[in-house]
């Protein structure tokens, strides 16, 4: 079975969000375990991931969410013992709020608070129990009359995949052997042996015992055997699970069968197992449904995570699941959109804040994986590279480690010609930035050009009118007697790397962006009397913007080397972003872009 790539499926499921009937829109913590209090967790997305390091309270935000629908309470996996009592600080109860649209469409929110009762007096409650409550204004809801909003309606689907095992592996790996097997000296193997004769009998339609003992087989369908086969890269004919308590507590066993053998659990890998019941679990669900998977690539290789990735994409898409899952692992977020990617970092009170909008490598460099295929970003000038450096470092610190910012001397001219190499290999690892003043039309879409234009000349006028220049390409022959059909393959690979890869800083020209007179004129003040104050700033003013930061260098360190020009540009372009001007926020708004380009 072919899943659809995920670029695609993500743009289908963006496109079909406002179809889901039921949908939680955020969830909101103003007091909730180890959480950053008033932590708000939008879900912009129909799959959401929640990226952090063990014990960052992700599972907790799952816990959470279990218990926001009717009929769910977060009490059935967060609740208080004598080892580790729920403490509620300073007189704030443990609660949650999230919102969702009803009928009408309005944003309603729900208040779902712990309430621990006290036995002492007598009562036989629940000490964990999880109470709807009222709208209070101390948490900003709004007050309708008193009355509070029906919980959301919705069936939820909750696995944790560390202990989806199998039957087998869970009778041979976390069970004892009892005193009275120990003294006929059984061992695990011996008691295996003995039942897993009751496993195939029961795999073979006969009924042992009774259903105490084991449910029906079920038998994987055609379709839901098709998806396991994908995600696993098998090629199975036929899948059966078994429900049974052979190996003393209940468990699953699962029977593959492929053209040449056919075995059980015990030589599949648990990830195989947990694959099975998961897709079981999820092509059965209804409509409409809350999922809630915790670590679901645990066991899988990372082309199988990528591969259960599409099919959750798929499914959410299909029957309208909104999925929720965490993660420690790059590939089960790789090509979802930023607004799907929560990260959980601790912050310096020791709690956990939650980052939103984070793309693939940010989110994975915040819990400590190292990258290092980083973006290249070309530049002009080292003017250029100090201002998206410092400016990245000063508004998107998270992304500035993932990018290297370059620039080689030659010139536009030359940065231009480059092109052709960046679009041939590594395509989605460069960007090229230019200065504003080198924007011209926007390049044209080969996918776009009727079947009788593809050729060499229509491309060539194409190419000159969004690069300002002609630029040749070496094809198998060399420049005379070429290959035609492999140049206009160059040359559309060219045009499609300018459409998509190639940016311009929000204004012309970058010293005059920068540059800063009365900045300029403290500089001097330091320096110089106040008549060769005047005098200098009269012959600054004259030369043009490029000239002036060798000028000033000059008359600052008595010399105009490129290291102390670059230093006084560095010294500008930091002054720049902290007065922000408004070419300051436009530039913001490029880097966003660069961000948010596909990698």
């Amino acid at each position: 079975m072919q899943i659809e790539p995920t670029e695609a499926l993500v743009q289908k499921l963006a496109g079909a969000r406002g179809s889901f009937k039921t949908f939680i829109d955020y969830i909101r913590f103003p007091y909730f375990k180890n959480l950053e209090e008033n932590t708000v967790i939008n879900f912009d997305f129909p799959i959401t991931a929640l990226v952090g390091s063990n014990g960052s309270g992700k599972s907790s935000v799952l816990q959470a969410l279990f218990g926001a629908p009717q009929g769910y309470s977060t009490g059935l996996f967060w609740f208080s013992t004598s080892m580790d009592p729920i403490e509620e600080g300073s007189g704030k109860r443990n609660c949650f709020i999230y919102g969702y649209k009803n009928q009408k469409r309005e944003t309603v929110e729900v208040l779902k608070t712990r309430i621990q009762w006290n036995k002492k007096e007598g009562n036989s409650k629940n000490p964990d129990y999880w109470e709807p409550s009222r709208p209070l204004k101390k948490y900003g809801m709004t007050m309708l009359a008193g009355q509070r909003h029906p919980a959301i309606e919705m069936e939820v689907h909750q696995i944790d995949f560390r202990f989806q095992i199998s039957a087998f592996d869970r009778f041979f790996y976390l069970e004892e052997v009892q005193p009275w097997h120990r003294a006929k000296r059984r061992s695990k193997q011996d008691i295996l042996r003995e039942r897993s004769a009751f496993v195939k009998r029961s795999f073979s339609g006969e009924k042992i015992y009774s259903e105490k003992s084991a449910e029906k087989v079920e038998i994987l369908s055609d379709e839901e055997l098709e998806v396991v086969c994908a995600i696993l890269g098998k090629n199975y004919v036929e899948g059966k699970v078994l429900r049974h308590k052979f190996y003393k507590e209940w468990g699953n066993s699962v029977l593959f069968k492929s053209d040449s053998l056919s075995y059980s659990e015990a030589n599949a890998g648990s990830g195989e197992v947990a694959v099975v019941l998961m897709v079981q679990r999820l092509m059965r669900a209804k409509t409409s449904s809350l999922v809630l998977l915790d670590e679901p690539e645990y066991s899988l290789h990372p082309g199988a995570q990528k591969n259960l990735l599409r099919f959750l994409l798929k499914r959410s898409l299909t029957n309208k699941l909104q999925i929720i899952f965490t993660t420690h692992s790059p590939a089960m977020i790789e090509g979802l959109p930023s607004s799907a990617i929560k990260v959980f970092e601790n912050n310096l009170q020791g709690q956990f804040k939650v980052f939103q909008n984070r793309n693939v490598d940010e989110a994975f460099v915040s819990i400590g994986h190292t990258i290092t295929d980083k973006v290249i970003v070309r530049v002009e000038d080292y003017l250029a590279k100090a201002s998206i450096e410092l400016s990245l470092e000063a508004e998107i610190p998270e992304f500035s480690n993932l990018v290297d910012i370059q620039f080689y001397p030659g010139g536009t001219g030359k940065m231009k010609e480059d092109i052709s190499n960046y679009s041939l290999e590594n395509f989605k690892k460069h960007i090229v930035l230019f200065d504003g003043d080198e924007r011209r039309d926007e390049a044209i879409d080969p996918q776009t050009v009727a079947p009788a234009d593809r050729n060499e000349s229509f491309y060539d006028q194409k190419i000159k009118i969004c690069a300002g220049q002609t630029i040749k390409f070496s094809t198998d022959g060399g420049e005379s007697g070429g290959r035609v059909d492999q140049l206009v393959e160059l040359q559309e690979k060219y045009l499609d790397f300018w459409r998509q890869r190639v940016l311009f800083f929000p204004f012309d020209k970058l010293e005059a962006e920068f540059w800063d007179e009365d900045f300029c004129k403290k500089q001097l003040d330091d320096i110089l009397p106040e008549a060769d104050v005047s005098k200098k700033m009269i012959e600054l003013n004259a030369a043009s913007p490029k000239e002036r930061f060798a000028i000033l260098a000059r008359c600052l360190f008595n010399q105009s080397r490129a290291k102390d020009i670059q230093n006084l540009q560095t010294l500008f372009v930091k002054h720049w972003i902290k007065r922000r001007p408004e070419g300051h926020e436009k530039l913001v708004a490029t880097l966003h872009e660069i961000r948010d380009l596909p990698r």
